[in-house]
């Protein structure tokens, strides 16, 4: 079998915007999808913009305080031509014209019972936010009330992902689980079996593909359409995955709580491709997001914005397998990342014991990445026999917040 050589750290000429140091600590970022702005919410409440350019200093542009006392600005999203930028705290939701910058949104009574933890825009006026208690509500801002409700989960809403070809939103929580909620029908599809806290999820291969991340260093992917149980899953990450973005169609980078970005590629084979950097041991990744038409990408450690460019991993078109090393039909193929051991398993066995699998050292200082062999099978016949299994629920803090102006500096 063909083995990884060692992961090597990416060391390239600076070209990216110098760090942002803020008083208090990030708690979502977000960058507007047409010109260089990235707006950054802070646990004290505060939205806080800031103009950049490939080289230099970020230019701070204004401050927006848009929730009451005592409550952080948990999440933020623009919407597709970024015309608007909604913003989620305590339990209301505040939508900023990025033209005028004046609030053109204002729905305080939202229907939720808990704090908002997440939003997503899906276009100019739908979009949808989800509460520390599991419920994900669908609005409309041409309406008062919520034109849709999914209430699947039974813990905080970590993540909303958005697909337009599907019209349909997914959301993580807390509790393992993954809500699948068609809008465009107004009705839930199917809520994935429980697996571990769920962090985030993408999309990949052009929506074809979904990845779901855990707190335990698992990626899970299912194929779109078959819910019942993951394809595949990816075990041993080498610590717990706190954040993760797309970065091409095949693979991921994952912000990790030992303070690295590490690239993995999905398809066609299972692979840790390089690690991007690596901050101090004791600092994690909190959070990260990818500029949608440039390279750069931005991330939260502690109360610092930093930045990398990732032109080197889009620029490089993955490495072509042998016939061998992709998926087979009626297999599923699952790799050591770090080894680059591959084991096969038929979607219709049962699940099997992790201590028959082989462990091999890898090259490098990291962790070996272990396999699992109990991904399931996406065809409908064997996908029932997945079970359930029990989480705990994760409890999260309630943090602070105010309200001013914005955009109005920009130009």
């Amino acid at each position: 079998e063909k083995k990884m050589s060692s992961v090597e750290f990416i060391e390239e000429e600076r070209t990216c915007p110098e760090d942002i140091e803020c008083e208090v600590t990030p708690f979502c970022i977000g960058f507007h999808p047409t010109i260089p702005i990235l707006a950054a919410g802070l646990i004290s409440g505060e939205v806080k913009v800031y103009k950049y350019e490939l080289t230099g200093e970020p230019q701070f542009v204004a401050e927006f305080n848009p929730f009451k006392k005592n409550n952080s600005c948990r999440g933020l999203d623009f919407t597709p031509t970024g015309s608007t930028m909604f913003c989620v705290g305590g339990k209301s939701i505040r939508g900023l014209s990025c033209e005028t910058g004046k609030i053109c949104y204002d729905q305080q009574r939202t229907n939720h019972e808990d704090v908002i933890n997440a939003v997503c825009s899906f276009d100019e006026n739908t979009f949808a936010s989800g509460d520390d208690e599991g419920l994900v509500l669908v609005w409309d801002t041409r309406q008062a009330s919520p034109i849709g409700r999914c209430y699947e989960n039974n813990g905080q809403i970590t993540s909303i992902t958005w697909s337009a070809v599907n019209t349909t939103f997914l959301a993580t929580g807390d509790d393992g689980c993954m809500s699948v909620y068609d809008v465009k029908k107004g009705q839930v599809v199917r809520v994935t079996d429980p697996i571990d806290e769920l962090t985030t999820a993408v999309l990949l291969k052009e929506g074809a593909k979904v990845v779901a991340a855990t707190r335990n260093g698992q990626l899970c992917v299912w194929n779109w359409g078959h819910w019942d149980c993951p394809a595949g899953k990816v075990k041993g990450h080498p610590t717990e995955i706190e954040t993760m973005v797309k970065v091409t169609e095949d693979s991921v980078l994952t912000g990790a709580c030992d303070g690295a970005i590490r690239q993995v590629r999905l398809f066609p084979r299972h692979k840790l491709v390089t690690t991007l950097c690596a901050e101090a041991e004791e600092i994690q990744i909190e959070k990260m997001q990818l500029q949608r038409n440039s390279n750069l990408l931005a991330y939260v450690v502690d109360t610092r914005i930093s930045w990398s460019d990732v032109s080197s991993i889009r620029g490089v078109k993955a490495e072509e397998d042998n016939a061998e090393d992709e998926e087979q039909d009626g297999k599923v193929t699952i790799t050591n990342i770090t080894t680059g051991e591959t084991l096969q398993a038929d979607q219709d066995d049962p699940d099997t014991d992790d201590d028959d699998d082989e462990e091999e050292e890898g090259d490098d200082d990291e962790e070996g990445w272990e396999t699992d062999s109990s991904a399931g099978d996406d065809s409908e016949d064997s996908m029932e026999q997945d079970k359930p299994r029990k989480k705990e629920k994760l409890k999260f803090n309630k943090f602070a917040a105010q309200r001013t102006q914005f955009f109005s500096n920009l130009e």
